[in-house]
């Protein structure tokens, strides 16, 4: 599925968002003495290549085999597999594992979120951690777009709310549509039972409001194994 803006994804600019969340999280890596790192959802790889330039041992897993090819050939010195992060069991265990840019939202039933949780604490080591971001109900109950040009092609991203804190998210390039996901939000008290549920300990949300964090944009939310 995702597999069809791989080749895009670069111009794209969306790998800009792996740049700007790495500079808020390197202080914090240091303080927990981040040593192996494994991303999900990865992409084109470039948040791990920022870990490892940090001295830290990194891998990368997405299933999309296209985006993990694109990540391989951009980054050889890092592994990349193809897998699904709902279902997933490395021998390595991990200091910190994440999962970026709203990947999470892309799983329409929260019985695919409690799943990844599982995963996630699963190939963490003792006291580990699990960080994700998510857009919020807030946000997938907006409508939004956005639109550029690419080789001379215009890429149109458009996310429209289609009820029950569902979006749709669609991507158009040179007039033909491209990708077509829904996008599901969930209210964080409901997030957190869960992840406390599977064996973390509770969450703490970082970058955004404690009080009201459904009503941010999107929220980084952290589970300690």
């Amino acid at each position: 599925m995702y597999g069809s803006i791989a080749k895009i994804y670069d111009q794209a600019g969306w790998p800009d968002f792996s740049g700007q969340t790495y500079r808020k999280l390197k202080p914090l890596l240091k303080i927990w003495q981040v040593k192996t790192h494994l991303d999900l959802a990865c992409g084109t790889g470039d948040f791990c290549t920022l870990a490892r330039d940090s001295g830290i041992d990194t891998m990368g897993v997405d299933n999309s085999p296209e985006m993990v090819k694109i990540a391989r050939d951009k980054f050889p010195l890092i592994k990349f597999r193809v897998m699904d992060m709902r279902d997933f069991n490395l021998k390595a265990k991990f200091d910190l594992i994440t999962c970026l840019f709203d990947s999470i939202n892309h799983l329409a039933s929260f019985k695919d979120w409690r799943k990844t949780f599982l995963s996630a604490y699963s190939n963490l080591n003792n006291n580990g951690r699990f960080l994700f971001d998510a857009n919020t109900i807030s946000t997938v109950n907006k409508h939004a777009s956005a639109v550029k040009k690419i080789n001379g092609q215009t890429l149109l991203i458009d996310r429209r709310n289609i009820g029950q804190d569902m979006c749709r998210f669609t991507v158009e390039y040179g007039g033909e549509k491209i990708l077509s996901v829904k996008e599901k939000g969930f209210r964080f008290e409901k997030i957190k039972k869960e992840i406390v549920n599977v064996g973390f300990q509770e969450p703490e949300i970082l970058f955004g409001s404690v009080e009201k964090p459904d009503l941010e944009s999107r929220i980084f939310i952290l589970a300690r194994k």
